[in-house]
């Protein structure tokens, strides 16, 4: 789980709090120094063996190491000169040719881009395709990121499903039937406000709603208006969810679809 919101924090421009409180001997709890180890061996691991052999800033591509295996492409811009990148796409050179591998929003200070399968390339580089000003990309670097359980999980165990429609302040997307949901994919609509703090309901009549237990709120989407993720504690029997907007102007946009158990 904290490798996860590492991914959605550190790894989307943005900074690592985890708020963890001492307990009444004024210590950090031992399960929590325990798994707090844990957490810096998983990002020791994952993110000293950079995969780049040389790279040119000039032209925002990097050397891999022959036939190098990538999963995670980490970006970077001088913020000196301000965050200029609005929209680029990252290619690998594979097969003779340069093939997209993953795209974003900004870049920042610093952008954590996982692919979605095992990339096998000599190269890679950055395409920028929309910019303020003159972008000033830093070296990229490349790894091969041994993904979290649970996001492993997350990809093999739901089935997407549900069509969405707004209704207001709320998001509402029908499974067709009742299901077993385990949470929800919420996607921000290009070029409209998003949702930032919401709450999550399910209903199994379309009538009386019961709220799910969540953040209540999705990170950094202003400057990073990419698909979200959500899933519950534990899975609840219903065939339509919502998302309530409860932001200081609430208004749902974008598209809403259900993760349920397959």
């Amino acid at each position: 789980h904290m490798a996860d919101i590492y991914l959605s924090s550190v790894g989307r421009n943005s900074v690592l709090l985890l708020n963890i409180p001492p307990d009444r001997r004024g210590l950090i709890a031992d399960a929590d120094v325990a798994r707090l180890k844990e957490f810096r061996q998983w990002i020791d691991a994952n993110f000293s063996d950079d995969l780049v052999a040389s790279a040119d800033s000039a032209s925002m591509s990097a050397a891999l190491r022959p036939q190098s295996k990538v999963n995670a492409v980490v970006l970077s811009e001088d913020i000196r000169k301000g965050q200029r990148v609005e929209t680029f796409v990252v290619e690998a050179w594979s097969d003779g040719a340069w093939n997209q591998v993953a795209e974003g929003t900004t870049i920042g200070n610093k952008r954590i881009l996982m692919t979605d399968d095992d990339v096998v390339a000599d190269s890679l580089r950055i395409r920028v395709t929309s910019t303020r000003n003159t972008p000033h990309v830093r070296p990229l670097k490349a790894y091969y990121v041994i993904k979290p359980d649970d996001l492993a999980a997350q990809e093999t165990e739901f089935n997407v499903v549900g069509k969405s429609k707004a209704d207001g302040a709320a998001l509402v997307s029908d499974a067709g039937r009742k299901a077993m949901v385990a949470g929800f994919i919420y996607e921000p609509s290009k070029g409209q406000v998003p949702v930032f703090k919401y709450v999550a309901e399910v209903s199994t009549d379309g009538t009386a709603w019961k709220r799910v237990k969540t953040t209540g709120e999705f990170g950094n989407v202003f400057n990073n208006p990419i698909p979200q993720r959500v899933v519950f504690a534990s899975p609840v029997k219903a065939r339509w969810l919502r998302i309530v907007s409860i932001d200081d102007e609430p208004k749902a946009t974008g598209k809403l679809e259900l993760l349920t158990v397959k």
